[in-house]
């Protein structure tokens, strides 16, 4: 499949890499036994590399006069670390070096300067025996010896045909000791351009890289999930630093006071870290193609790693050899690691394995360096690392890209979906609108079944109802009947299971079954209503249903027969029970059955029947059991039968409508703002 803006990318990268290397070559001069003829090179087009035999003196430090005196004349090769000279000498100490060097006549005409990029690490240079050049101070021991790493560029003035070159070089805390960069000679405005282009390059490469580092730690800052941007964040900090501690060593440069040692420790925290935090990246970006037991290994050797630059220079900086070594090893691992994920088509993946091939790129030639095999350009290392860090960002790119264009689906999912719902909503609100002029229609129906208050007052002078139900319709009820041809009425209190609409629907089966029960009865009996009742009930309810299965609804009901004329009360219930208070204060409770209406396996019961002798001023109650289930009294405990009944003795000798107002307040202050549980039904009457 083609991919039209990698091949963009990687066109761009060949463009600048070519364009900056397209720079006036350099000509290497063979020096032998420490001169070199520098007569044949053209200034104006290239500079000089001053490769070869120096005259080298190790463990002295000499001035030009004294050189003149000494006998017999010793060499090494430049560039080069003196402990590869010759095993007996120490990676310690201190060496002078010397080049005797001509130059032509025209050539004097020219201003030349002199170039080095790593003198390890303090030294002092004389040209034709006046000091031109100190970087530290050079000493015969680690105690008068200052290090310090600065690339040298140095003009070269009084130049004569024959000149002599002397270097001073110590080193008593790096694993190197000598000349590990070429000197170079050309003209001063070339050098001057090339040392400022490259130093504002690293600076702006080490600004961008930091501004990159705080751009994506405030991105995980505001989006904690993602972690990948908090590592490649941290990891573009040491990147920035790393950039400022080597080439032209910008940040030794503007802080002159910062000591050596600080300085080299910085450095390689920061190659050990930026090692860590990009696997760290590399993990959770492609988490389900990385092994995190890779990771707790590279987290064990980065610490081990960080912990040793706690010792002196010349033991630590030997780690950066096998560190580069195990970089590799990562860098393997990821491509591994990148190609699975491309194959998984994880958003991103094409972009880090065109990462780690400019990686690659760039890291061979610096492991080669540490080596001490190779010499890397400067400027192409500093193209190579935008290149990288470009690739590595357009990872983030290409997942952002994929996160909006999911978020964009799921927009117009949503939207769709919204519809779906607005058209949903509608159909709702219809059939809400349906139910809720059915549910006030069923409600009326209900209604129209119930005796008024008005209709019980008629029949049982004074007396009250408290009838609240838990919904529109009630699955409560009661039910009066007063027979024309006796002095008697009936008063029933039932609680059919369940409340709402199909307690409703068996309330008007209970009071249609009592209705005809009662009608074509010239004596009736509450025991065997009752027993009647509980034979229609279980009758309608069973038959009718599905073979195999029941019903298991049905009623509980106390029904009381009263005679205005001897002031007898005959009570028959199921699970329902009387409260009687008599006119001196004495109350009973009197309790039906347990047994339900209606249920299976509930027919040919039969009911007992209390019959009580009433006198005038005594009270008598029939309720439901959903009144003193209702929870409240500020700990969501139920009311209980002995709360409510105290309640009702309380008010025992109040009139029959202030009773009814003062129990009413008393629920509503008992339940709170508790959810009323049941349906309410409550009835009392005064002899």
């Amino acid at each position: 499949m083609k991919n039209y803006p990698l091949n963009k990318f990687i066109a761009f990268f060949l463009f600048i890499s070519t364009t900056f290397s397209g720079w006036s070559g350099y000509v290497v001069v063979e020096c032998e036994e420490g001169k070199a003829d520098l007569t044949t090179v053209n200034f104006q087009t290239e500079y000089m590399r001053l490769d070869g035999n120096w005259e080298f003196y190790y463990n002295e430090l000499l001035t030009p006069d004294e050189l003149e005196l000494i006998s017999p004349k010793k060499f090494g090769q430049v560039p080069g670390f003196w402990k590869h000279y010759n095993d007996s000498l120490s990676k310690f100490g201190c060496a002078t070096y010397r080049l005797k060097f001509s130059l032509s006549k025209d050539q004097l005409l020219s201003q030349l300067s002199l170039r080095n990029t790593n003198i390890h690490n303090a030294f002092k240079i004389w040209l034709n025996g006046e000091v031109i050049a100190e970087v530290g101070r050079v000493g015969t021991s680690y105690e008068n010896s200052v290090p310090r790493w600065l690339p040298l560029l140095v003009k070269l003035p009084n130049l004569k045909q024959e000149n002599e070159l002397v270097v001073q070089v110590s080193n008593y805390r790096h694993r190197n000791g000598g000349v590990q960069d070429a000197f170079e000679i050309g003209e001063t405005s070339y050098f001057e351009e090339e040392y400022r282009h490259q130093f504002f390059s690293e600076v702006f490469l080490a600004g961008a890289a930091f501004v990159l580092g705080c751009f994506f730690i405030g991105m995980f800052f505001f989006w904690k999930k993602d972690k990948a941007a908090l590592y490649f964040g941290v990891f573009s900090i040491f990147f920035s630093s790393r950039v400022m501690l080597i080439g032209t060593r910008s940040l030794g440069f503007s802080f002159p006071d910062l000591p050596w040692d600080f300085l080299i420790r910085l450095e390689y925290i920061g190659m050990f870290a930026m090692h860590y935090f990009m696997f760290h990246f590399v993990y959770h970006a492609f988490k389900k193609q990385t092994s995190k037991s890779y990771l707790n290994i590279l987290k064990i050797i980065t610490i081990l790693l960080v912990l040793t630059c706690l010792i002196p220079g010349d033991y630590f900086t030997y780690l950066t050899i096998p560190n580069n070594y195990y970089l590799l090893t990562t860098f393997v691992y990821c491509v591994f690691i990148f190609v699975k994920a491309m194959r998984a088509n994880v958003p991103g993946a094409i972009w880090a394995i065109l990462a780690m091939i400019v990686f690659f790129l760039t890291t061979i030639p610096m492991v080669l360096e540490y080596s001490n095999l190779f010499i890397t350009d400067p400027v192409i290392l500093s193209v190579s690392y935008i290149a990288f860090m470009l690739s590595m960002s357009l990872v983030f790119a290409a997942r952002f890209g994929f996160s909006f264009t999911y978020l964009e689906s799921l927009k117009n999912s949503e939207e769709v979906q919204k519809r779906e719902v607005l058209r949903q909503k509608e159909r709702v609100e219809k059939s809400t609108t349906l139910i809720r002029e059915s549910m006030n229609y069923a409600q009326g129906i209900q209604q129209s079944m119930l005796p008024t208050d008005n209709d019980l007052r008629n029949i049982f002078g004074e007396c009250f109802i408290f009838f609240n139900p838990a919904g529109k319709v009630s699955g409560d009820f009661y039910w009066v009947k007063q027979r024309r041809d006796t002095k008697e009425a009936l008063i029933a209190v039932a609680d059919c299971t369940g409340h709402g609409v199909p307690g409703a629907f068996i309330s008007l089966i209970a009071i249609s079954a009592l209705d005809n029960l009662v009608e074509r009865k010239d004596h009736v009996e509450t025991d065997l209503l009752l027993a009647e009742l509980n034979d229609v009930m279980h009758d309608r309810l069973q038959r009718s249903y599905e073979k195999g299965k029941v019903i298991k609804e049905g009623l509980d009901i106390g029904v009381c027969k009263y005679n205005f004329e001897d002031h007898t009360l005959c009570f028959s219930a199921a699970h329902h029970k009387l409260l009687v208070i008599r006119k001196s204060g004495e109350f009973f409770v009197y309790r039906g059955d347990n047994h339900h209406l209606g249920m299976p396996l509930s027919f040919d019961f039969e009911f007992k029947k209390y019959s009580l002798k009433l006198e005038e001023g005594d009270q008598f109650y029939l309720f439901t059991d959903g009144v003193y289930d209702q929870k409240g009294g500020g700990e969501g405990k139920k009311l209980y039968l002995k709360r409510m009944i105290d309640e009702i003795l309380k008010n025992s000798q109040l009139p029959l409508h202030r009773q009814k107002i003062e129990f009413e307040e008393f629920i509503s202050e008992w339940m709170e703002d508790n959810d009323q549980m049941d349906d309410m039904l409550l009835f009392g009457m005064k002899v």
